[in-house]
């Protein structure tokens, strides 16, 4: 089936629909679907930030996830 036959049978199928419930989940699965094909745009700061970090861990100024918990838990209990 081409992709604009199945356009046309699902367009045939929603205008069939008269329950209003089913339209909107139709209509939230669709928005859902449109939502995780956008890309998302890193602002300067952003890709900075990013292109930083990947510098520290080039340069193996990383720490272990056991201890930056550590360091937080000493600077909460400050």
């Amino acid at each position: 089936m081409s992709t604009a036959e199945l356009k046309r049978q699902l367009i045939d199928k929603i205008e069939s629909i008269e329950d209003d419930n089913i339209l909107a989940e139709i209509y939230r699965v669709l928005e859902i679907s449109q939502a995780d094909s956008d890309v998302f745009e890193l602002t300067s700061i952003m890709r900075s930030a990013l292109n930083e970090g990947l510098e520290d861990v080039k340069n193996g100024r990383v720490i272990s996830n056991d201890q930056a918990n550590k360091e937080i838990d000493e600077w909460l209990s400050k």
